[in-house]
């Protein structure tokens, strides 16, 4: 599968908090410190899309909390508190 097609089909798995989806990219290649145009990783967009459940996998799979986009320079955890999302 090719490199762009991977990043941008995880970042929409993890955006529509599609967590089998997630865990299957991640089985073919797909990882988390993968970024799209903006830099922001999957975890950005899982947030982004406010699945709790699909958050806390991404916790548990090890994604970094605290990675940030080349735009704005925000964490994943920083997007949690502007959108009022508790994952801690």
């Amino acid at each position: 599968m090719q490199i762009s097609l991977l990043i941008h089909r995880m970042m929409l798995a993890a955006f529509a908090g599609k967590i089998k989806a997630v865990e299957l990219l991640r089985e073919h290649g797909a990882r988390w410190e993968m970024r799209d145009k903006g830099g922001s990783t999957a975890f950005h967009w899982a947030i982004d899309g406010q699945h709790l459940e699909t958050v806390e996998w991404c916790l548990d799979d090890g994604w970094d909390v605290n990675v940030k986009d080349t735009g704005s320079h925000w964490t994943p955890l920083l997007r949690c508190g502007e959108l009022s999302l508790s994952i801690l």
